[in-house]
């Protein structure tokens, strides 16, 4: 209740305690993309959120191998999640499978780069410990032969090459002695395992990258063809070895990527298929990549356009008894890197994402006979390396980090409360830099020329529901970088010079209501705006320009956001790459690759009086990994969340985010890890008590999470007193307060109603702790501070300073010679 008294007393006042974030719950039930989110957009309305970059996916975070139903596709959700990247996958003979690669955990338990699945899906206690990443798998009875980079198997030496024991683990006493880097493909055919990598000594005997042991003595034998590296597939027919990889020489003789061998003596074989290589193809998926023998059938793939000078496009048959081709031709659109024969179906997997004719990201299930697509698609969100089929079901595995979910290129809108993707349709041509969504309608701004087909120059609106293109179409002759709805307005920035035909350089404004671009114009000189906030009247933009309305200004601007007209605002940075703000009440937050702010060195990250254009006290102090070390940032909740490219902040361990405290300018306790190798942080969003980061990064506090993640994060949910999220109404107990709200100090306070003692003004004068615990004014003023039940402790006339850690701990009333007055915390 607002009431009027005499004079100001000050109730009861808890003294503030350190702003402390606690039980971050992570939105785990989230789905995920697989490749960077540049740009993010909350509609609270509806709870969604939207997201574009350069992801092709969104799904469940089930990365780097499942179980999947061959007739639906459907992976089960229930597999056992894996640590790290699966390689290599085949059958355990009797519904399940053993993999290996680079993890060291399965389904929450210890598992050093081998493991077994049963077939119902679960762990199987089998777990030998292997000390670096396994490449390859074969099985003969009760013994598993593994190959790849490691060195000891059970604390053993072993290197590259092992057997160990499917019934108890243990290491058996087979141990080549081999020089070179590591084995890569393993392949039993006949009497003899076959071998293949990157050696040149075997048991101090000569072999180049290819070897063979026998089947039962396990000594090695005479076979060796040598090749020159790399060999990623093998398979045997009746007395061939067919070898595929990057190679273009074996046995002396030039074969380019394929070959055939003799089983006997290693001769290099007739069969010369002479590869075609597919343009542009990046480098670690040239060349033949898988091979499987059926029958009288050798299934190819890889990265090709033909073989036997018939078109083939990375995948094709070959008859080998009648020495040629077969029609079957799926016609994948990039590589194959895995093939695996189940009864009438072949599973081929890799990189594509169209095959047949169909969309099928990375994985697809084709007619033995016609190559016809079958059943519907699973979508994947990274390569597939390895395919094993095993009882009714199939194992796929790889790199990537979600299997099921949606295609979504470069677009997703996500149901913020089901975690999962809605069928929000929409696709872009180019690049989308910025998202803004209002009364439903989510307007974007890039590089692009079309959405969902249809021409859009770098400008769109679209349906937040259906994600259908609605009308509006100015064409904007350059990049839009930033969009900013605020009611009936549309504000523009970027690097463009005309919208809908008419001149606008680097900023303007579009009225929805009329659909026509307003008259506003601030008259940028020349650059671009990267960025742009609004607080009440006022436009407030970065970018690199250095004059505004024929006034100077240094890459920081305000204006009017009616007239246009620059303000008399005296903020400016220096140089202004990668430049971000975000407007709060309290302040302006800068984030970029600048270095001086207001010809101060002030790097990477400054907070600056919206009013003033005065830098606040506060010292980000990162150290980056990257010249644009902090590339975005907000205010929210009393914190300041920045986030960008570094690893510390303040002198203490921050992977990528670092969270202030906006009154002391400290640290902040919590802070999660986005990870050592990629903790590059592009956006951040805040709702309630809902922070949305978003980027590169592909780990959070040890977890996969690709690009964008969230945490609730409710400052007080140990404070007894009801809903205690800040912000939400409370009853301080304090007679001369109205509007009692949780503060982010886990505070019930309101605001004081200034009677006839204070006639000047109830406007509250900006101010802002120190890290020292004084007072600092936005202006010089004369100030007089009483203490909780209304005695005067102190005066200081024109001042901006206000001593107060010099007080005694308690709550304290300042007011000013304009009649302004606040409380403050004294002894801090």
């Amino acid at each position: 209740m607002k009431r009027s008294i005499a004079y100001l007393v000050l109730g009861s006042i808890m003294i503030a305690t350190p702003v402390r974030l606690s039980a971050q719950v992570l939105q785990d039930h989230w789905w995920h993309v697989n490749g960077a989110v540049r740009a993010m957009a909350i509609d609270s309305a509806n709870d969604m959120l939207y997201l574009a970059g350069t992801f092709d996916h969104i799904g469940p975070a089930l990365p780097f191998g499942a179980i999947v139903d061959p007739i639906s596709g459907e992976p089960n959700l229930t597999s056992p999640l894996v640590g790290r990247n699966v390689d290599a996958v085949i059958s355990d003979g009797v519904g399940g499978w053993y993999i290996g690669g680079q993890f060291n955990e399965v389904a929450g338990e210890q598992r050093y780069r081998v493991a077994r699945i049963n077939a119902d899906g679960s762990l199987h206690p089998w777990a030998p410990v292997v000390n670096h990443n396994v490449m390859t798998l074969v099985l003969d009875g009760d013994i598993l032969y593994i190959g790849g980079v490691f060195s000891s198997v059970n604390g053993e030496p072993r290197s590259r090459l092992a057997a160990i024991s499917t019934l108890d683990g243990t290491v058996l006493p087979w141990a080549p002695d081999l020089t070179g880097s590591n084995i890569s493909v393993l392949m039993m055919h006949g009497a003899a395992l076959y071998c293949a990598g990157s050696f040149s000594e075997i048991e101090g005997q000569a072999r180049g990258n290819l070897a063979a042991f026998d089947r039962y003595s396990g000594g090695l034998l005479p076979w060796s063809p040598n090749v020159d590296p790399w060999v990623f597939a093998l398979a045997g027919h009746a007395d061939a070895i067919y070898v595929g990889g990057s190679f273009t020489t074996i046995g002396g003789l030039p074969r380019n990527w394929l070959a055939a061998v003799d089983t006997l003596g290693g001769d290099v074989l007739p069969f010369d298929p002479q590869p075609v290589p597919t343009p542009n193809t990046q480098y670690n998926m040239t060349g033949v990549r898988a091979l499987r023998s059926s029958g009288n059938i050798l299934y190819i793939g890889g990265s090709f356009n033909a073989l036997f000078g018939e078109d083939r496009k990375s995948l094709a048959a070959y008859d080998v008894a009648a020495g040629a081709l077969i029609p079957w031709d799926p016609g994948p659109d990039n590589t194959v890197s895995s093939i695996a024969v189940q009864g009438d179906t072949v599973w081929a997997g890799g990189n594509f994402r169209e095959i047949g004719g169909q969309l099928r990201y990375r994985a697809a299930a084709l007619d033995k006979t016609t190559g016809a697509v079958l059943g519907p698609a699973v979508s994947i969100g990274g390569p597939v390396a390895a395919i094993a089929v095993s009882g009714a079901s199939v194992y796929l595995a790889g790199g990537f980090n979600s299997i099921g979910g949606i295609p979504k290129l470069h677009f997703a809108a996500l149901d913020m409360n089901t975690g999962l993707a809605t069928d929000w349709s929409a696709s872009a041509d180019s690049t989308v830099r910025s998202i803004a969504v209002s009364d439903g309608v989510v307007y974007i701004g890039g590089d692009f020329l079309t959405i969902n087909g249809e021409p859009r120059q770098r400008l769109a609106a679209l349906d937040g529901i259906t994600g259908s293109l609605l009308p509006l179409a100015p064409p904007v002759n350059g990049r839009v970088r930033t969009i900013l709805a605020e009611g009936n307005n549309l504000f523009l920035g970027g690097n463009f010079t005309m919208v809908n035909g008419i001149p606008r350089t680097a900023i303007a404004k579009w009225d929805i209501s009329t659909g026509t671009l307003s008259v506003w114009d601030p008259n940028v000189l020349s650059g671009h705006v990267r960025s742009m906030g609004i607080r009440g009247s006022i436009l407030y933009f970065t970018g690199l320009f250095q004059q505004v309305g024929g006034m100077s200004a240094g890459n920081l601007a305000a204006v009017d956001a009616m007239s246009g007209q620059m303000q008399p605002w005296a903020a400016s940075v220096w140089p202004a790459s990668a430049a971000e703000l975000h407007v709060s009440e309290n302040e302006i937050l800068v984030t970029g690759g600048f270095q001086n702010v207001n010809g101060w060195l002030h790097p990477w990250v400054v907070a600056i009086d919206p009013v003033t254009g005065v830098v606040n006290p506060f010292e980000a102090e990162l150290d980056g990994l990257d010249y644009n070390a902090a590339s975005t940032g907000i205010c929210h909740w009393g914190k300041r969340f920045v986030g960008g490219f570094f690893w510390i902040a303040q002198g203490q361990t921050r992977m990528g985010l670092a969270i202030y405290d906006q009154e002391t300018g400290l640290l902040n306790d919590w802070s999660p890890d986005f990870g050592i190798w990629n903790p590059h942080m592009y956006s951040i969003r805040a709702m309630g008590d809902l922070v949305i980061f978003s980027g590169a990064f592909s780990w959070v506090d040890g977890k996969l999470r690709t690009a964008f993640v969230g945490f609730r994060i409710p400052d007080c949910a140990d404070i007894v007193g009801g809903t205690t999220v800040p912000g939400t109404p409370c009853d301080d107990g304090d007679p001369a307060t109205s509007n009692d709200v949780w503060t982010n100090a886990c505070l019930c306070a309101g605001e004081l109603t200034v009677s006839v003692a204070n006639p000047g003004s109830q406007e509250a004068l900006r101010w802002s702790y120190l890290p020292d615990g004084n007072i600092w004014l936005e202006q010089v003023a004369d100030v007089t501070l009483f203490d909780a039940v209304g005695r005067q402790v102190a005066s200081y006339p024109r001042t901006q300073l206000i001593p107060t850690a010099e007080l005694s701990g308690g709550a304290y009333l300042v007011r000013t010679g304009h009649g302004r007055v606040f409380r403050v915390v004294g002894g801090r």
